[in-house]
Formats: C-alpha cells, sequence, structure tokens
C-alpha cells in the first residue's frame, strides 16, 4: 500500500468515512447517498479501497494510543489482583498470568519493532 494518503472527494469519501467507522457497505451507500450497485463499484476501485484501508489503520491506530495511555492504570490494577491475598487464588493467578503475558507480547512487538526498524534502515541504505 501507498505511504501516501489518498483523498477522495464527494460520495466516495462519504462511502469510505462511513464503512471505516463500521457501517456495513448497505448502510454506507445509503449514507453516502448512491446505491448498493454504485457503492460496489466504488469498492472496485483501488484508489478507494487503498482509502478505506488508510481509514482503517488511522482508526486502529488511535484505539492502540489510547490503550497505550491506559496501560500503566490497568497494569496496577493486575498487580494489586495478583497480590492481593483477599481475593481467591484463581482470580490471583489469572491476574499474575495475564501479566506475564502481556510482558512477554510487549517485550516481543519491542524486539520485532526494533528488528524491522534494523531492516529498514539497512534497506534504504542500499538504494
Amino acid at each position: 500500500m501507498s505511504c501516501e494518503p489518498v483523498v477522495l472527494a464527494g460520495k466516495k469519501a462519504a462511502l469510505v468515512r462511513l464503512l471505516a467507522q463500521g457501517a456495513t457497505l448497505s448502510a454506507a451507500a445509503v449514507g453516502a447517498g448512491v446505491g448498493l450497485r454504485t457503492a460496489q463499484r466504488y469498492m472496485q476501485d483501488p484508489l478507494v479501497r487503498v482509502a478505506l484501508a488508510q481509514a482503517q489503520d488511522a482508526a486502529l491506530g488511535d484505539v492502540a494510543r489510547r490503550m497505550s495511555a491506559g496501560a500503566g492504570a490497568m497494569l496496577d490494577v493486575l498487580q494489586a489482583v495478583a497480590a492481593d491475598v483477599a481475593m481467591p487464588p484463581s482470580v490471583r493467578v489469572a491476574a499474575a498470568r495475564t501479566w506475564l503475558e502481556t510482558m512477554f507480547r510487549a517485550k516481543e512487538m519491542l524486539e520485532l519493532s526494533a528488528r524491522v526498524a534494523a531492516l529498514e534502515a539497512k534497506l534504504g541504505g542500499e538504494k
């Protein structure tokens, strides 16, 4: 997919916006003021599909940023539950397991991110 943002206008832009917000194709078509067949034809346009993918990526990025902002508080909750001897053992074990699984996934993601950055730098230097 191209790194350049795709800018659509009019009904195509409205269709993409509604689809990115989670509307079905038929509901997005109504919202954009086009028929279902026209919406289906729009979806065959590579630029429309790229614009939709970019809009979905942006929405996912927003979700990830919000989750990251609250991660510290959620980890505090897990830590408190895992350490609370008044909690049933199954709850404490579940909290500890969640904590460890999350930590391992975060470590994996950081390592993969560093490896991808190194590969991109290497490939960028070869051009």
